[in-house]
């Protein structure tokens, strides 16, 4: 999404290494915040998923990226992000068709408080970001990062560590996230569009007084 919105795509992977690095630690925590209790689960064996899930696939990109060059990444670029979102399909598809009774049950519930927590997290993202003074590419950056959650490492954690139906509002999420990610990341690519081509406009404009003699 950080690449289809024309932002800082760098910064975006950076972000989820870092959270995906903190994942295996932080989980318990946070179970523990928000439930009450405590649960055991294998630091290795969760960091192995992670690795497994995130950080492999991170690594073989970086190495394909430096081994082919910039310019036959770019033309596959746009084939290579449909075979993304291709996966975490799937990986959702089949998340939804084991647990379709139980998120049909829950109907309007659990897709409400999905939403709030998706558009929560755009509308927190991008006025902190905004408050802090970053520019554009990382404000959006870090908007599409606070707002849209690793799903798939959502569903493939707690399908090992948890029972299945814990993945359900990972899998209602991936679907949802998916759309208002793909509406976003349009509006921040014509904004950046805009942004670009006033940011030219003025440099011709700075050039052309220049070049005007006595335009100091």
């Amino acid at each position: 999404m950080g690449f289809l919105a024309k932002a800082d795509v760098p910064l975006s992977v950076s972000i989820t290494t870092c959270s995906t690095l903190l994942a295996p630690i932080m989980m318990p925590f946070i179970v523990w915040g928000l439930a009450g209790q405590w649960v055991e689960v294998s630091f290795m064996a969760m960091a192995m998923t992670v690795m497994k899930v995130i950080l492999v696939p991170l690594i073989l990109g970086l190495l394909t990226h430096r081994l082919m060059g910039e310019k036959h990444i770019a033309s596959l670029s746009k084939v290579l992000v449909l075979v993304s979102a291709f996966g975490v399909l799937v990986i959702v598809g089949g998340v939804i068709a084991i647990n379709g009774a139980k998120i049909l049950d829950m109907g309007i519930f659990i897709i409400l408080m999905v939403l709030l927590h998706n558009l929560g997290g755009f509308l927190i993202g991008y006025f902190v970001t905004g408050k802090l003074g970053l520019g554009k590419k990382q404000q959006h950056s870090v908007t599409l990062e606070v707002g849209m959650q690793n799903d798939a490492l959502a569903i493939s954690l707690v399908s090992v560590f948890f029972a299945p139906a814990v993945a359900i509002p990972a899998a209602v999420g991936a679907a949802i996230h998916q759309v208002t990610g793909s509406i976003l990341a349009g509006i921040f690519a014509r904004h950046m569009d805009a942004h670009e081509t006033k940011e030219k406009a003025k440099a011709q404009a700075e050039t052309l007084m220049e070049a005007v003699p006595g335009s100091h």
